[in-house]
């Protein structure tokens, strides 16, 4: 086995783990009763689309490193993180939390926005690749 599929088969179960437990982190903390965090100076609506922003790279990465197609990938990942966002806001008033249609909304731009600017780097990326002819 060559040297480059060893190091890409590290990296693609680097990755993985590091998708996965990401995810981890960012449902618990989603999930911690309203009365044992403090109440961050930003607004909560940009905590939500920046921490779906990042759970969406994170996934989108995963998967374009592992091989998934660019029209699968896509819809994979958007159908998953609106799903996961309904999810996570319906689950939270079951930990003293509460649901919002904004912050589901907020979710969704962000995965959304991340969706489309890891895919426009992407096809940059290949352009940059091919060789220019004159």
């Amino acid at each position: 086995m060559s040297a480059n599929r060893i190091t890409s088969r590290r990296v693609r179960r680097f990755t993985l783990i590091g998708c996965v437990v990401l995810w981890l982190c960012a449902f618990t903390a989603t999930h911690i009763p309203i009365n044992q965090i403090s109440l961050f100076p930003s607004s909560d609506k940009t905590l939500h689309f920046l921490g779906f922003f990042g759970l969406t790279a994170a996934f989108l990465l995963t998967l374009i490193l592992h091989g998934l197609k660019p029209k699968r990938r896509i819809i994979v990942v958007l159908v998953s993180m609106i799903l996961y966002a309904a999810f996570d806001e319906l689950t939270q008033p079951l930990f003293n939390r509460y649901a919002a249609w904004g912050d589901w909304l907020a979710d969704i731009a962000g995965a959304a926005a991340a969706v489309v600017l890891l895919e426009l780097l992407m096809v940059a990326r290949k352009k940059l690749a091919k060789p220019q002819v004159d």
